[in-house]
């Protein structure tokens, strides 16, 4: 046969079988449409030149095909990103700033302890309710911090005051003269001769003479006031141990009322007073944290005549301090006050009274 003398019209149908077409004789326009199936791919033989924009869709993607290496850069936007996807493995350390944090969104368990300083706190962020009972101590406050408006009423008692804190701009006017001249004429004994009347009026004059210093320097020790008080009781006490000769009283004189008693017709002599009674002993006390006051009984070994006699109390706890609720002749409550926050107390209670007993 001639060259070129089998056309399309001399070949039968399905003639024309693969071993009949030469090495690489058939090309894009020989094949129909849609005629090349997954049968006639090779594995492997789809590349990226041969996929048009947009026709891989995710039915294409199997699961876990897309890694990393897969995504370009600046790809994955936050439409991509499940809610709640991105945990704490995924974020970069000092990638949170300010502009990535909701309005009160750090909550007290988000704040490492200490990390709250001076720096951080505005002017007149903190407040009455941010502070903790007990968290001001003496540390925290600053020089002349305190004046008379923080101090409760009856809270200062005299273990608070340094000695030789106290002058005389500190009393009421005219208080030291009452003490001086009260203890120089306590003891006076009515109805002696102008000897002893004498020695009265310089027993005065000197009380003047101390009342006048302490009006010059402004101050008086408690040691001073006891002093004075002793010298006068010392004068009245030898004066009224002189015997002087007189006429037999008058009876129309009620002799009580003078401070004296008869011996004889001729001798006279002063009936002096008893000694008080001291008495003092320990006790112990516990107060509970959510307790602020705590009550005991101080029963006395002996009784008093009356309820005039001085009673001290302190404690050995410093945050603590007694005060006394109620006096008897033979006891007295004292309530243990605390005077800052403090964990339990357990403390003793040191107590001394003294006054006239029966």
């Amino acid at each position: 046969m001639s060259a070129k003398a089998v056309g399309s019209e001399q070949l039968a149908d399905c003639a024309v079988t693969s071993r009949h077409l030469a090495l690489k004789s058939v090309f894009s326009e020989h094949i129909a449409e849609e005629a090349i199936g997954t049968v006639q791919l090779q594995d492997q033989a789809v590349t990226g030149i041969k996929l048009a924009w947009g026709a891989v869709e995710a039915v294409h993607l199997s699961t876990g095909s897309v890694g990393s290496e897969q995504l370009a850069e600046d790809a994955v936007a936050s439409c991509h990103i499940e809610a709640g996807a991105i945990i704490g493995k995924h974020i970069a350390d000092d990638s949170i700033g300010t502009a990535k944090l909701d309005h009160q969104s750090v909550t007290t368990d988000k704040l490492a302890p200490s990390a709250v300083g001076s720096e951080q706190l505005a002017n007149g962020a903190v407040t009455s309710q941010h502070i903790a009972v007990g968290a001001v101590g003496s540390e925290q406050l600053g020089n002349d911090m305190i004046d008379g408006l923080h101090i409760k009423q009856e809270s200062i008692s005299g273990y608070h005051l340094l000695p030789g804190s106290i002058t005389s701009i500190h009393l009421e006017t005219g208080l030291v003269e009452k003490l001086l001249l009260a203890a120089a004429s306590k003891f006076q004994v009515a109805g002696v001769q102008s000897s002893t009347v004498t020695r009265t009026e310089e027993g005065a004059a000197e009380t003047s003479e101390a009342v006048d210093e302490v009006a010059e320097t402004g101050v008086i020790s408690f040691d001073e006031l006891d002093t004075c008080i002793t010298e006068a009781e010392a004068e009245a006490e030898a004066e009224a141990a002189l015997t002087v000769m007189a006429e037999p009283l008058d009876d129309s004189i009620d002799q009580t009322t003078v401070g004296i008693t008869v011996v004889s017709d001729k001798i006279i002599e002063s009936t002096k007073a008893a000694a008080p009674t001291q008495q003092f002993g320990l006790c112990s006390f516990l107060m509970r944290v959510e307790e602020e006051t705590v009550n005991i009984q101080v029963q006395f070994d002996e009784p008093f005549t009356d309820e005039q006699y001085a009673l001290v109390v302190t404690t050995d706890q410093t945050n603590s301090y007694g005060v006394i609720q109620q006096k008897k002749c033979d006891s007295a409550i004292i309530q243990i006050v605390r005077s800052r926050y403090s964990p339990q107390l357990e403390g003793i209670v040191n107590w001394i009274a003294m006054g006239r007993t029966s």
